[in-house]
This record gives C-alpha cells, sequence and structure tokens, in this order.
C-alpha cells in the first residue's frame, strides 16, 4: 500500500507505455455530466495528472449502476484518436485501487487477458462513438445506450 504521491511517482517512474483503470463509485458522479465529474474524480485522485506534459491520455469512463471505470493511457505517444477503433495494440493494464476507503492506494498489474480484454474494448468504444465524440468516451450503462454515429458508416 502506498499513499498516492507513491503510487504517482510509479506511475511516471520511466516512459513506459501502460494503461491505467480505476474504479470508483458511481455514486461520486454527477449524473447529469459523468465526463467533468469523472475528470474531476481523477483530478481530486491524482491531482493535475492530466496536465502532465501530454503523458496521459484520459480514454474512457464506463458507468454501471454501482461501479464506475475510468481508463487512462501513460506515456501512449503513438495514440491516433483517428485511428484508434483499429488499434490493436496490446499495453499492460494496472488496476489503481483505493484501498479500504483510506488514503491508501494500490497499483496491480493485471494479467495478461485483462490486457487483450481492455484493448478490445477501448477500440469498440472509438468504434462506436464515431470520430465525433470528445475524450474521455463515456458510455452510460445506467441508461439506454445508442450508437448513432458509428465510425464504420463514416466512408
Amino acid at each position: 500500500m502506498s499513499d498516492i504521491s507513491n503510487i504517482r511517482e510509479q506511475i511516471f517512474l520511466n516512459n513506459d507505455t501502460k494503461r491505467i483503470v480505476m474504479k470508483r463509485n458511481t455514486e461520486r458522479l454527477n449524473p447529469h455530466d459523468h465526463r467533468n465529474s469523472a475528470k474531476r474524480i481523477l483530478n481530486e485522485n491524482l491531482p493535475n495528472l492530466e496536465e502532465s506534459n501530454n503523458r496521459v491520455i484520459f480514454l474512457a469512463v464506463e458507468v454501471f449502476h454501482d461501479r464506475t471505470y475510468m481508463a487512462f493511457d501513460i506515456n501512449h505517444f503513438t495514440y491516433d484518436f483517428h485511428t484508434a477503433h483499429l488499434d490493436k495494440t496490446i499495453l499492460p493494464v494496472y488496476s489503481l485501487r483505493q484501498v479500504h476507503k483510506d488514503r491508501h492506494w494500490a497499483l496491480i498489474r493485471l494479467s495478461q487477458e485483462d490486457d487483450d480484454r481492455l484493448c478490445i474494448r477501448l477500440a469498440d468504444l472509438h468504434e462506436a462513438h464515431g470520430y465525433d465524440v470528445q475524450l474521455p468516451i463515456v458510455e452510460d450503462h445506467t441508461s439506454i445506450i445508442v450508437h448513432a454515429n458509428p465510425r464504420s458508416l463514416v466512408r
């Protein structure tokens, strides 16, 4: 277990590309503005993370009734929004978790299966939400999901 400053240090220890998933209670989100409240939560827990010299890309927020998952990449300098729906680059995935609701955090390396699964899921989200979406992409599983402008329809 570590405090958040130690976790931040671990995240930026080197220039290795990695993907991080943070899980939080959905009740902490504003139900009318998932994107900005997810950014607020990220900044509360990892201050100034998004402003880390373009080393962080906040990719997606998936909202479920009890839990919300936020995915962001670190040092993914080859990320291209316009081709992300085709990108099959497998990145190592880490779970960032708060332990026992106190100030201690854990950064846990997930399995290679999780690496594959999240890679496919993020490509699917880019495909489904089209080119007009802004990052992070928000998928709200608490209501009806409509993908009105998937990338495969744009030619």
